[in-house]
Order: structure tokens, then C-alpha cells, then sequence
């Protein structure tokens, strides 16, 4: 939401937000106070302080029995299980999901590789145009992302790849007289 400091409507003429900033120990009362059970208020705020009201009011959705009216047996530790639970799920399917992509990833470099042979990504050539569909490839924008998140990167094939790449295009600049052969792009 975009306001600035007093309130007012901010640049976009987004509404201002009418509910006043309350305490962690007061957000743990009015769930409270809207029925849910919470035998350890200390747990209950430090959870509000990692989570934030708004991302917990998600988990406390399934246990209302109409909004803002918790369900006579819902407990803060159900809903802290959900969250848990929540979490335990995503982290397995981000598991399976990168096994996928990896897969996924050695698949298409292997072709392309074969088709274009090392380092054909290099060449805006080897890529299909898609203007015709109201679009377009930039090769160069493209690149450029891939450098950086080259040198963001933090896994160790990257920077072996990078440090031999280093030595390759020292080489490289030292034999352009000769006949081009696949090189890095770097």
C-alpha cells in the first residue's frame, strides 16, 4: 500500500489504511478474544513477531467458523501445526521441483549443445525469432542477465566453470589470429 507518512492518499491514489499498528501481545488478544485458545501467549507473540499478523490470519482461516470468529475448539497450536505443516510441504515440493528443473536444464543445454555446439548461446544466431509473434528475443538483454547471475552465484561448478573460463579467454585473445573454434562468450 502506498501512503505517505500522514495518511494520505500516496502517489497511485491507493486508499489509506484505516486500522491502527497494534502491539504483537495485542494481535495475540484479538485472536484471542475472536475465540481462539491460546495457553501460551509468549509462543503466540513470537510467532506473530516471525510470521506477521497477516501470513498467520491465513492459517487461521481453515479454523474460523465465520470470519473473525474462531471455532470453539481452534487453538493457536492448530493453527501453528498448519503452519508448520505448510511449511514441511513446501520444502518437499521444492525438492521434487529442482530435481525437475536440473533435469529439465541438462536436457536443453545437452541439445543445444549439441545442435550449437559449447558456448553456441553466444550467438544470437542459434536462437529461433519470435518477433513475428509480437514478441522478440533479446539476446543481448538475455545475456547480460545470464553474466549476472553467473557472478551471483554461489555453487561451486559456477565458479570452477568461471575460473576456468577466465583461462580460456586468456587463451582465446592469444590465438585470434588462428581459425575460430568454439570459445567462451564471456
Amino acid at each position: 500500500m502506498v501512503m505517505s507518512g500522514d495518511g494520505r492518499h500516496g502517489a497511485r491514489g491507493v486508499r489509506p489504511y484505516g486500522k491502527p499498528w497494534i502491539s504483537l501481545r495485542q494481535q495475540a488478544e484479538l485472536l484471542s478474544s475472536r475465540g481462539l485458545r491460546i495457553d501460551d501467549p509468549d509462543a503466540a507473540t513470537a510467532l506473530l513477531d516471525h510470521l506477521s499478523y497477516y501470513r498467520l490470519s491465513g492459517y487461521c482461516l481453515a479454523f474460523e467458523s465465520e470470519r473473525h470468529r474462531f471455532s470453539t475448539d481452534a487453538s493457536f497450536e492448530q493453527v501453528d501445526a498448519a503452519h508448520l505443516f505448510d511449511v514441511s510441504l513446501r520444502g518437499y515440493f521444492d525438492q521434487a521441483l529442482e530435481v525437475v528443473e536440473i533435469d529439465l536444464r541438462a536436457a536443453i543445454a545437452s541439445r543445444f549443445g549439441q545442435r550449437y555446439q559449447a558456448f553456441g548461446h553466444c550467438d544470437a544466431s542459434s536462437f529461433h525469432s519470435v518477433e513475428a509473434h509480437g514478441g522478440g528475443f533479446r539476446h543481448t538483454a538475455w545475456m547480460e542477465r545470464s553474466r549476472e547471475e553467473t557472478v551471483r552465484s554461489r555453487e561451486l561448478f559456477v565458479q570452477h566453470f568461471t575460473a576456468s573460463d577466465v583461462a580460456r579467454t586468456r587463451r582465446n585473445r592469444a590465438a585470434r589470429a588462428r581459425p575460430a573454434r568454439a570459445r567462451s562468450c564471456r
